[in-house]
């Protein structure tokens, strides 16, 4: 099942990513992952729709906005979350990111 935010919550500190990285997280017994490019951060969920593998073990195209699943390499844009590469049908629930003082805290998108 699909993580789902319906508030605000800190998940890193702004240090914990180098450009380039991401790294699982989680918050209210839920996994997400998070990805730093450059001064910006991107929540997604950590479990890939196609079958539930881990996309922190992925493979990040930066220059391409796109995160690759280790298990199938379905691609996945990083600002909808649509898949861009099959076999995933089904698009990443991506979540708000802001920065509160040295916390970087996720929500429900829009």
């Amino acid at each position: 099942m699909p993580a789902v935010l319906k508030e605000w919550v800190k998940v890193a500190k702004v240090g914990d990513l180098a450009d380039g990285d991401m790294m699982a997280v989680s918050a209210n017994r839920q996994d997400f992952l998070l990805i730093r490019l450059g001064e910006e951060y991107i929540a997604m969920d950590l479990w890939c729709t196609h079958l539930d593998a881990q996309l922190d073990q992925g493979v990040l195209f930066p220059e391409l906005r796109e995160l690759e699943c280790p298990l199938h390499e379905s691609r996945f844009n990083l600002d909808t979350g649509e898949p861009t590469m099959p076999p995933a049908e089904d698009p990443m629930p991506i979540f708000a990111v802001r920065i509160e003082g040295g916390d970087i805290l996720i929500g429900p998108k829009g």
